[in-house]
């Protein structure tokens, strides 16, 4: 986007800051080190958003198994490989469905109670992916931990709906649940059985869970849109829509600050202001852009409504200047 100056102001200048554009072309360049490429149908960073939320990223995780958890004899072998597997940090995704592979796809049973189901298999195919298996693990997976639920035949009827997952959950490890507890409701008005609840997912249609008394729970994946969307994924791509064009906008609006800083600190006016996305916090509670015709740098804090402006020396010589977020250059 090109901004310039009214004709009123004493400081005359010409902006160009496209922060949305700077975040995607990042986005691209990510997925497509996945090899996960975006797929166009589809804004990139809501692809990108699903594509994080889908992928479970290689690092070496804890294994541990509800009290439940049952495997056939001829398929341990299978099952201590994948375990092994987990506990080394190696790919998982190959055991997923190769719809991981389109960014655009969506996982219902993710989105909708946060649990992944992976091929119970020793045999792959020569892309690599789990060949199609006769049983599923089912396990919620957190950063590093792996929390094996159960195995099921994959002819089991409503397989992807049994609330009896959620049940295994919340006996083994209810803190897992409990951020997604809706406060103050005691029981449902109705109460649906496995065959209901793949009704109501085929529709995407969002649903509680009552698991017994004051156990009611929702939103447990994030929920889905109408069309099968991540809800999650869409949420995220909205609020980094709206942080980075009120950023522009605060640019835009201290202009005039920010050019008499340049002037004092470089000497220079130039004639056309160049910004770019540097760097975001883990938090998003911080934002920098670089202005790449004067080298220097702002910071924004939006909740707390503080602009920092910078040399990019004084912020190289920091020693971890770049920790605690993401660098996009």
């Amino acid at each position: 986007m090109n901004y310039h100056s009214n004709v009123l102001e004493t400081t005359q200048w010409s902006l160009k800051i496209d922060l949305k554009k700077d975040l995607e072309s990042f986005m691209e360049k990510q997925m497509r080190k996945m090899n996960i490429p975006p797929s166009g149908t589809r804004s990139i960073m809501y692809e990108y958003f699903n594509t994080q939320k889908r992928v479970i990223f290689e690092t070496p995780r804890k294994v541990v198994y509800s009290r439940e958890f049952q495997c056939p004899e001829e398929y341990q072998e299978a099952l201590s490989q994948f375990e092994q597997s987990a506990r080394k940090g190696k790919n998982l995704n190959t055991y997923l469905s190769d719809q991981i592979r389109k960014p655009e796809k969506s996982d219902d049973l993710l989105n909708d109670w946060n649990i992944y189901h992976f091929h119970l298999t020793k045999r792959f195919r020569e892309d690599g992916f789990a060949k199609r298996s006769d049983y599923q693990i089912f396990a919620w997976v957190t950063a590093d931990c792996i929390y094996m639920i159960q195995i099921y035949p994959h002819k089991e009827a409503h397989l992807y709906t049994k609330k009896e997952l959620l049940k295994i959950i919340e006996e083994n490890w209810p803190e897992l649940l409990k951020p997604h507890h809706i406060k103050g409701a005691v029981r449902l008005s109705v109460q649906l059985d496995d065959e209901q609840y793949g009704v109501l997912r085929d529709a995407h249609a969002t649903s509680f869970v009552e698991l017994g008394e004051n156990k009611v729970y929702g939103l447990i994946g994030g929920g889905y849109m109408s069309d099968g969307s991540s809800g999650e994924a869409v949420r995220r791509e909205q609020f980094w829509h709206n942080r980075l064009k009120l950023f522009e906008m605060v640019i835009r609006g201290n202009m005039p600050f920010i050019s008499s800083v340049v002037r004092r600190q470089r000497g220079l006016e130039p004639s056309v202001y160049r910004f770019q996305l540097l760097w975001i916090s883990n938090s998003a509670d911080s934002l920098r852009l670089i202005e790449w015709n004067s080298h220097m740098g702002v910071e924004w804090f939006p909740e707390k409504g503080k602009l920092r402006i910078f040399t990019m020396e004084e912020e190289l010589d920091f020693g971890g200047a770049f920790e605690g977020g993401v660098r996009l250059l």
